[in-house]
């Protein structure tokens, strides 16, 4: 049998369900709600925009101020084939973002890097092929409810910032999928 487990809001109250949790409880993250957008190409020299088919404002009050519902953004990214060329802002509801729009905007939701794994049995980085899709998860829901009270359709922009003092080789990236997921934990 399930329960919903409220966030705690006490330290007290994060103990008494930490110990549980290490007891062996069983956790589920169960989506709610999903919004997918349409896959999108990025360039350098012009962000991307994703659009979600629900307005800002109600996926905004959907979460709550303080509910236990969580806004997880899952971006898949493919065609990435220098992986030291660039790194990836995300804002919400910031249509104008650019290189130059500060981590420090109430609307930056993350950032994305692309790294390559240990290195291979002849000392190179073993790198995942540019044209498989890449997935990353990030967690928005401070920044949805900060500034998601829009009547809009909710949209997220993708910045492409390349590297100080470097050439980049590659121009461009595609974005094959995102999804919005309205999620909640469960406890059974």
């Amino acid at each position: 049998m399930a329960q919903r487990t409220p966030e705690p809001t006490t330290e007290q109250e994060a103990r008494r369900i930490e110990a549980f949790l290490k007891g062996g409880a069983e956790t589920t993250l169960e989506v709610v709600q999903t919004f997918r957008a349409e896959p999108a190409t990025v360039d350098l020299e012009r962000p991307g925009t994703l659009a979600f088919p629900v307005l800002s404002r109600d996926a905004s009050t959907q979460l709550g101020q303080e509910g236990d519902l969580r806004a997880l953004l899952a971006v898949d990214l493919a065609d990435v084939e220098n992986v030291d060329d660039f790194f990836v802002h995300l804002f919400i509801n910031q249509v104008e973002a650019t290189t130059q729009t500060s981590p420090g905007d109430p609307h930056f939701a993350g950032g994305l890097a692309f790294f390559c794994q240990a290195e291979d049995q002849d000392g190179r980085l073993v790198c995942i092929p540019g044209d498989s899709p890449r997935r990353f998860l990030l967690d928005v829901t401070p920044v949805l409810r900060k500034v998601g009270d829009v009547d809009d359709a909710l949209r997220v922009t993708v910045v492409l910032v390349p590297f100080p003092d470097r050439t980049a080789k590659s121009r461009t990236m595609s974005v094959t999928g995102a999804e919005l997921n309205i999620s909640q934990s469960v406890v059974k």
